[in-house]
């Protein structure tokens, strides 16, 4: 069976050969390895650190929180991987994990919520890049790695009473928001706003104050109370005037409740005195101010609007065109990938040939090296034989008769002496 570093490194070339795209089954499998090595290492070692950090995309933080519940010192975990050599070089990657160590820790059943401060107190200044702004992707990894990854109902602890410095928590809470105004802009589903509400919910849990009435619009008696009681409705709409939606369809019922109000404020002025007529005009004034402020903003937005169709219409068309060439450059792709194929089939009969010519050549040398070889054996045994007599003519006449033949098989064989 495999060792767990074998399937590790094996899982993480799979990744690159993929382009880093995974399946559940890959990721618990590179989880449960991890597992193995960390508990093998005896803590978070520099190997633990590396593979880690190498297949994040394979299981996130999740091994490493289940890890750090797991040991009976805690913190010692959590610091063992917070002081690591890896954390903090990278910003983009340093947040990324924080955020997934975050949404995991509060996915748990933690028994000891200051777990999570020493988490709260790093995020802000790790979403940071080198000129001190947030890191550009900061909100994109926040809805992968929190608001995909957290499972509500999460125990989310009352940040004010787990102790922490007022300037951490404000800090956070700052980043937070800043989060999710810009996540808000992008197409969520369902569940992903419930989580992004809860989380709102959480790190906002103080109630929004309701405003105080002031005296002046207090009416005593009752009668009069009855009789104004289209005005109060007037102060109340005006006090929601700041929550209006920005759609033309919102402002135009609001202009319509307003007149509507506007006309009960006008059949009570007939039982009014003159104090309360002035008092009353007076609001009509205001309305109608605001009526006016309205009819602007509409205008306002339904400029925007054409403006916005207009730019929406563009970006169709660029969509339109850019599908168009990705569907001709995938087809272009297509093509390629077989011309490569055949290409390659091609080669590798080339290389078969040229495997089998050489070993043709070079067994027809062999064959042609044992032809001379058995062609000089006689003479090579008769001057062997008169190597140690004394030179004399008949001898030398000899020498020279074998030389020749000697030569006579070498330029037969194909070897050129002159």
């Amino acid at each position: 069976m495999e060792n767990y570093i074998e399937i590790l490194d094996k899982l993480l070339v799979a990744k690159k050969n993929r382009g880093g795209k995974i399946n559940k089954k890959d990721g618990e499998l590179y989880s449960e390895a991890w597992i193995r090595l960390i508990k093998n290492e005896g803590g978070f070692s520099e190997l633990a650190e590396k593979y880690f950090y190498d297949g994040f995309v394979y299981t996130e933080s999740k091994p490493l929180v289940n890890w750090i519940l797991g040991e009976k010192d805690k913190f010692k975990a959590l610091t063992d991987f917070l002081s690591g050599s890896k954390f903090g070089r990278d910003a983009n990657i340093t947040f990324r994990a924080l955020v997934s160590v975050l949404a995991n820790l509060l996915s748990s059943d933690v028994i000891d919520n200051t777990l999570l401060c020493p988490i709260i107190k790093l995020m802000p200044s790790q979403s940071k890049n080198k000129d001190k702004k947030t890191l550009g992707d900061a909100h994109r990894i926040f809805l992968k790695n929190f608001v995909n990854t957290v499972k509500f109902p999460v125990n989310c602890p009352d940040l004010q009473a787990l102790g922490l410095n007022s300037g951490y928590i404000m800090d956070f809470v700052s980043l937070i928001d800043e989060l999710i105004c810009k996540v808000k802009s992008m197409d969520l589903t369902e569940k992903q706003i419930m989580v992004i509400e809860k989380t709102i919910k959480w790190i906002h849990p103080e109630s929004i104050p309701s405003r105080k009435m002031d005296d002046s619009t207090i009416v005593n008696e009752n009668k009069k109370q009855e009789q104004f009681s289209g005005i109060k409705k007037v102060d109340e709409e005006q006090e929601n005037s700041g929550r209006i939606a920005d759609g033309p369809v919102d402002l135009f019922q609001k202009l319509n409740d307003l007149l509507k109000q506007a006309c009960v404020v006008n059949n009570a002025l007939k039982v009014l005195n003159d104090n309360e007529k002035k008092s009353a005009s007076e609001e009509i004034a205001k309305l109608k101010q605001e009526i006016e402020a309205l009819k602007h903003q509409n205008d306002l937005l339904n400029k925007s609007n054409k403006n916005l169709k207009s730019i929406i219409s563009d970006n169709e068309k660029t969509i339109s065109s850019l599908n168009y060439d990705k569907d001709i450059l995938n087809k272009d792709i297509v093509k390629l990938k077989t011309v490569i194929v055949a290409k390659d089939n091609e080669i590798s009969e080339r290389n078969s040939m040229m495997d089998a010519l050489v070993r043709d050549r070079n067994k027809q040398q062999d064959e042609q090296i044992n032809r001379i070889a058995s062609s000089l054996k006689v003479d090579y045994k008769d001057f062997k034989d008169a190597e140690k007599l004394e030179m004399d003519t008949d001898l030398g006449e000899n020498m020279r008769e074998q030389l020749k033949n000697v030569f006579a098989i070498l330029i037969k064989a194909g070897i050129a002496l002159e």
